[in-house]
């Protein structure tokens, strides 16, 4: 499959940096673009954000890619992926002090393991394509720390 005809996932694509990056694709590609976030509401708007933005096609997909579980249930090669945005994510205001241990993990979960486990279960798909791409959206805290923020940061 050539990859101009491929689809573009955006992890993290109901709000946000995912949507603005969906909205620029829907505006100026005509690429299917594939929305996954774990708020189908949220994802609905976005899905009409895109298409008044000019989208073609724009699946939705509801999932917590923290988890393998979820991401097994994804058939990726039939979404046609070319290019993967790996931008879920989520940001914990507080003092990592305050911060429980179960809290921490759910950073990390979401902001660390996400895009490991969302990338392993794509690459099979990708190596059979020509070419492909993968973005990996990274915060500002990754390299300056945030005051009252620690697990975040370190996430």
């Amino acid at each position: 499959m050539a990859f101009e005809n491929a689809s573009v996932i955006i992890t993290g694509g109901s709000k946000g940096i995912g949507l603005s990056i969906a909205r620029v694709f829907a505006r100026e590609t005509s690429r299917r673009i594939v929305l996954i976030a774990r708020n189908y509401e949220d994802l609905k708007i976005a899905k009409n954000e895109c298409i008044k933005e000019g989208a073609r096609g724009v699946e939705l997909l509801v999932a917590d890619l923290s988890t393998s579980d979820a991401l097994q249930a994804i058939d990726f090669e039939s979404l046609n992926p070319g290019i993967l945005i790996n931008n879920a994510g989520s940001f914990l205001f507080k003092p990592l002090n305050d911060t429980s241990l179960q809290e921490f993990e759910n950073q990390f979960h979401i902001n660390t393991k996400s895009a490991f486990l969302t990338t392993n279960h794509v690459l099979p798909t990708f190596r059979k394509q020509e070419r492909a791409l993968i973005v990996n959206i990274c915060s500002q805290a990754s390299l300056k720390g945030y005051a009252h923020s620690g697990a975040y940061t370190m996430s």
